[in-house]
């Protein structure tokens, strides 16, 4: 039988990440609803704050900001959004985790609309 010991620092501080991390999610939600009713700064505020509030997986949030980006017509800015998340999804592909199916969809976007902006 495995034995689990917490002490209660390890508590507050585990409840204090999930508790971030439900945050962040919900900002980044919220950046979606502004996207989609095409309030593209509204948007792109929400989801850097969703990655500054440590959202599980900011290359979603990276290349969401980088479309609005581009809505925005910010080429630059979403340029680097999209290197990013290609560098973030590339170490993702190395390590030995379920998300590769994830990872390999973030970064075939990433190249999709990094190329996109590359033709303009």
């Amino acid at each position: 039988m495995l034995k689990v010991s917490f002490t209660m620092q390890h508590l507050k501080t585990l409840l204090k990440t999930l508790l971030r991390q439900q945050t962040a999610k919900l900002t980044y939600r919220q950046g979606l609803g502004y996207a989609q009713r095409q309030l593209y700064k509204k948007a792109i505020a929400a989801f850097s704050q969703a990655i500054a509030q440590g959202h599980p997986r900011p290359a979603q949030a990276l290349l969401r900001r980088g479309i609005s980006r581009i809505d925005i017509q910010d080429k630059e800015g979403a340029i680097a959004d999209f290197d990013a998340v290609i560098h973030i999804e590339r170490a993702e592909l190395d390590l030995p985790t379920k998300q590769h199916t994830s990872a390999c969809f973030l970064l075939s976007q990433a190249f999709f609309y990094k190329g996109k902006l590359h033709k303009q």
